[in-house]
C-alpha cells in the first residue's frame, strides 16, 4: 500500500479478512463500491489488494484515496455506500470483519504539518482522540447499536466514530498540539507528552466511575 502522492490527498485504509469461497463477491462489492465512489466529490482512486493467509482466509486491503479528509469522511458515511455495504451483508455466508488502519490518520496528520512529525507523537493524539469516542459510544449505544449483529454493529459504529474523530478531534488535537508536534526540545516533549497521557488518565478515571456508567445507560436511548 502507497502513502499520499500529494500533501492535500487523503488515504483512507480498510483490512478485511473473507472466504475463500467468498472472494468473488467480496471483489464484485469493491467494484460496485468503486463504481459508486466515482461520483463522490474529491474521490481520486480505489486500490485493492489480496493475499492469502495462513489460516485459509484471505486478506483484502483497499486504499481509497480522496482530495481531503472531509471529502474522505463523507463518502464513508454516505447512504449508498451503507446501503451497497448492507445489501452485502445479507448475501455473505462469512461476516467478515473489518477495520480501519490507523495510518489514514497518521497520513493525514503529516500532510498538515511543515515537516513529518515522529510517528510516536501522531499515535498519541490518535490514542486521545480514539479512546473517549469509542468509549462514550460503546456506553450510550448499548441498547441500540449493542443489540445488533457484531459486523453491523461494528460498521456503524465505526462510521460514527470516524466522523467524530476525522471532523473533530484529530483536527482540533492537531492545531492545539501543532508546536509540540514540531519541537526537538526534550523538555517540551515530555510536557506535552505528559499533558496526553493526563487527559487519558482523566478520561479512564471518569469512564471507570460507576455512577457515570449507570447515568449514561440509563440515559441511552
Amino acid at each position: 500500500m502507497g502513502g499520499s502522492d500529494s500533501a492535500e490527498q487523503f488515504d483512507y485504509l480498510i483490512q478485511a479478512q473473507v472466504r475463500q469461497s467468498d472472494l468473488i463477491e467480496y471483489k464484485q462489492l469493491q467494484e460496485s463500491l468503486r463504481q459508486a465512489a466515482l461520483q463522490s466529490k474529491g474521490f481520486i482512486e480505489q486500490e485493492n489488494s489480496y493475499q492469502q493467509l495462513n489460516n485459509g482466509l484471505i486478506e483484502c486491503n483497499v486504499r481509497l484515496c480522496f482530495s481531503d479528509v472531509q471529502a474522505c469522511l463523507a463518502w464513508i458515511d454516505s447512504p449508498i455506500r451503507r446501503r451497497l455495504l448492507n445489501q452485502a451483508e445479507a448475501n455473505f455466508e462469512h461476516q467478515f470483519q473489518s477495520r480501519i488502519y490507523k495510518p489514514s490518520f497518521d497520513l493525514w496528520l503529516t500532510s498538515q504539518l511543515p515537516d513529518p512529525p515522529p510517528i510516536w507523537k501522531m499515535n498519541l493524539l490518535i490514542w486521545l482522540a480514539l479512546y473517549p469516542s469509542v468509549m462514550l459510544l460503546s456506553l450510550i449505544s448499548v441498547h441500540s447499536l449493542g443489540e445488533l449483529p457484531l459486523a453491523l454493529n461494528m460498521l456503524i459504529s465505526n462510521a460514527i466514530t470516524v466522523a467524530i474523530t476525522g471532523w473533530l478531534l484529530v483536527p482540533l488535537l492537531a492545531r492545539a498540539y501543532g508546536g509540540w508536534l514540531q519541537t526537538q526540545s526534550h523538555r517540551w516533549n515530555l510536557a506535552g507528552s505528559g499533558s496526553i497521557l493526563a487527559l487519558l488518565m482523566v478520561c479512564y478515571a471518569i469512564f471507570s466511575a460507576p455512577n457515570v456508567v449507570i447515568l449514561l445507560h440509563r440515559s441511552a436511548p
